[in-house]
């Protein structure tokens, strides 16, 4: 039994390197028909055929770089930020359409009541410079019918006095014919009477007169009363040169 496995293992031995010999080659060959099957698939199927070259340069494969993967906490802090600008932008919205459109409305109209009343206090403000000048005008108006009145008053006074005057005037001329008549009567109790009444009309317009005027004829009125008793005949002719002066005084 020793023998035997003796030269078994013999037989291995001699047997090896033989197998060897004959797997390299298999080896070799194909390698190579792989890497002409390889070649066969990377050229179009309608290119044309190469010209045969002396040397056989086989292909360079490039082999892809790997990708490098992002890290886990990398890749989930920026979900977390993305989701955090999205919760972010989307509070924005509701915050902007809830609250900032709402007070936008409000603040346009309240601007557009605010513009609106603007508007009617303007208005109300012509209003009252129209109503001021109105007023200013009926105020003019007034004033100018007052001065009218004012003015018609003092006429109508003027005339009232003129209208005394002349009344006075006239009665005193009365009184001195009364009294020539009847001094040429020889009456001299009613030309005394009449000389006396004559004096009292002249004191209400002596003031009215000329000073010269006034004194002249209250000298004569003194004389032709202190001489109307004793010498009838010069106070005939005083009363006739007073009548005289009298027409010379004109009417107002």
């Amino acid at each position: 039994m020793d023998n035997d496995e003796l030269i078994n293992k013999n037989d291995e031995e001699k047997l090896e390197p033989e197998q060897d010999q004959i797997d390299e080659p298999s080896q070799d060959a194909i390698q190579e028909h792989l890497e002409e099957s390889e070649n066969e698939i990377e050229q179009p199927m309608d290119s044309t055929t190469e010209e045969p070259s002396d040397l056989h340069i086989p292909p360079v494969i490039k082999e892809e770089p790997e990708e490098k993967k992002m890290p886990d906490w990398l890749r989930k802090g920026l979900i977390f930020t993305g989701a955090g600008i999205l919760l972010l932008l989307i509070g924005y919205l509701i915050s902007f359409f809830i609250t900032t459109v709402p007070s936008q409305k409000a603040y346009q109209t309240v601007l557009q009541e605010l513009n609106n009343k603007e508007n009617e206090l303007n208005n109300l403000h012509a209003q009252f410079d129209q109503v001021s000048n109105d007023l200013q005008d009926t105020q003019n108006n007034l004033d100018r019918i007052q001065q009218d009145y004012q003015t018609l008053e003092n006429n109508h006074q003027q005339l009232i006095a003129n209208s005394e005057f002349n009344q006075t005037l006239i009665d005193m001329k009365y009184e001195i014919g009364l009294a020539r008549f009847a001094l040429l009567n020889e009456d001299l109790l009613s030309a005394r009477q009449a000389i006396i009444l004559a004096r009292e009309q002249f004191e209400k317009i002596r003031i009215l007169l000329d000073a010269d005027i006034s004194s002249g004829i209250q000298d004569r009125l003194e004389d032709i009363q202190r001489i109307v008793r004793t010498d009838p005949e010069k106070a005939l002719d005083e009363l006739r040169t007073l009548s005289e002066n009298l027409e010379r005084i004109p009417l107002k």
